[in-house]
C-alpha cells in the first residue's frame, strides 16, 4: 500500500475534521430544535392554561357583576332590600300587574295595593288573575 504524503495526511485529517465538526454542528441543532419545540408545546399549553383562566375569571366577573346590578335594583327608595319581586294588585278587578303595567297606573289609589313577594300562588288561590297585558312582569 501506497503512503500518503505529509500533505496528503493534512489534508485528509482536515476532510475528518471538519466531518466531525458538520456532525457537531447537527447535533447541536438537532438538540436546539428539540428545545424549541418543547418551549413552543410549553408556551402553547401555558396559553390554553391562561386562556381557560381568563374564561373562568370573566365568567367569575360576569356573575358579580349581574349580582351586583340584582341587589342594586333590589334595593328601595328608603334603602331596604327587598325579598321578591314587586307586583301592583288591583284589589277591585283582582289583577295582578306589574309594576310598569299601563293599566296598573290607572288604578285609583283606594283599590291600589303595592307588595314584594317572591310567590303569587296565595293571590291566585284566593282569586286573583295575572294581567293579560303584562303578565305581571
Amino acid at each position: 500500500m501506497k503512503e500518503l504524503s505529509k500533505i496528503q495526511t493534512a489534508a485528509l485529517a482536515i476532510c475528518i475534521c471538519s466531518a466531525l465538526f458538520s456532525v457537531f454542528v447537527m447535533i447541536n441543532q438537532i438538540n436546539l430544535t428539540s428545545q424549541t419545540v418543547d418551549i413552543l408545546i410549553e408556551n402553547e399549553s401555558l396559553k390554553q392554561r391562561e386562556t381557560t383562566e381568563m374564561r373562568q375569571n370573566n365568567t367569575t366577573v360576569i356573575s358579580i357583576a349581574n349580582s351586583i346590578e340584582a341587589t342594586e335594583e333590589a334595593i328601595t327608595k328608603d334603602g331596604f332590600v327587598e325579598l321578591g319581586k314587586r307586583y301592583v294588585i288591583n284589589k277591585n278587578s283582582k289583577k295582578i300587574h306589574g309594576p310598569d303595567c299601563r293599566y296598573a297606573k290607572n288604578i285609583k289609589d283606594e283599590n291600589k295595593e303595592e307588595l314584594v313577594t317572591d310567590n303569587i300562588d296565595e293571590l291566585l288561590k284566593n282569586g286573583y288573575d295575572i294581567c293579560s297585558a303584562c303578565e305581571a312582569q
